[in-house]
């Protein structure tokens, strides 16, 4: 079959979902999601859920007319750890940045083998936004996408995606960014010397609880009440309008027919 070099792949991989959309010379078609089957949800090992997760990506990624596509992948923030690594006065070697991940990670959930992380690059002054992702679950993707006669391009979680879209739209003034997707909530506090908070939770999708959320948050940092607030809801909810700024609005034609993962999609490959 005859492929374009502009044609790809945007994938979503959440709990009990995978969706997204292609990507050919600029016109973007939806892709039908597929689910877990509620019934058989694993219990909350870690284990099964990253499993059920890889099955859920090696069914969507079935169909052959996807075969053979470059891939960017993204990872809900369920699957995903988040930290903050404080500024240097000195660079860090490769091993002393490696170490220095490792024990903060460790400081913040405990034995983290089994995650590999990453960190924003060094720069003198700031601090850093990290992540960590499972390592079984990493692997996983990279052998489905080799199985598949596909090029994994890139693989990032949903809140590192969006600050890359928008990073220069909200520049270095001092906020917070509320990012809402489904109910997987990440709130992260930043100013000119770069993040000073992140946290990434459960919240119910009301009015009431993300104001909750906000508050505590600035409450617990000691950040202004006034604070902006920068937000963005992987799917549209005018109703949540009035706590922040609104990023991602600017919603593509097809968002309207776009479940959750497509709309992640949508927003995070800045189709």
């Amino acid at each position: 079959m005859l492929r374009f070099p502009s044609e790809s792949l945007t994938v979503v991989l959440g709990r009990g979902q995978a969706g997204g959309l292609r990507l050919r010379r600029g016109a973007v078609q939806l892709l039908e999601a597929v689910h877990g089957d509620k019934a058989v949800q694993p219990a909350g090992g870690a284990a099964d859920a990253i499993a059920e997760s890889l099955e859920l990506l090696e069914r969507w990624l079935r169909a052959p007319e996807l075969r053979g596509l470059r891939i960017r992948l993204i990872l809900a923030d369920s699957h995903v750890r988040y930290a903050l690594l404080p500024s240097s006065a000195i660079p860090l070697r490769a091993a002393e940045d490696a170490a220095l991940l490792n024990a903060r990670f460790g400081e913040l959930y405990g034995e983290m083998g089994e995650w590999q992380m990453q960190a924003e690059a060094q720069r003198h002054g700031q601090t850093r936004l990290a992540c960590a992702m499972p390592a079984a679950l990493v692997q996983g993707v990279r052998e489905l996408c080799l199985r598949n006669g596909s090029r994994l391009v890139s693989l990032q979680p949903y809140f590192i995606a969006c600050c890359n879209r928008w990073r220069s739209r909200i520049g270095r003034h001092e906020g917070m960014l509320a990012l809402l997707a489904g109910e997987e909530l990440v709130l992260a506090g930043f100013d000119r010397h770069g993040w000073n908070s992140i946290r990434a939770s459960l919240c119910e999708a009301t009015p009431q609880a993300l104001a909750d959320a906000i508050h505590r948050e600035k409450m617990q940092h000691g950040l202004a009440p006034d604070l902006p607030v920068w937000l963005h809801t992987a799917v549209p909810r005018p109703e949540l309008g009035e706590l922040g700024q609104a990023l991602g609005q600017e919603r593509h034609p097809a968002a309207g027919d776009a479940c959750l993962s497509q709309a992640m999609a949508l927003a995070g490959g800045s189709a």
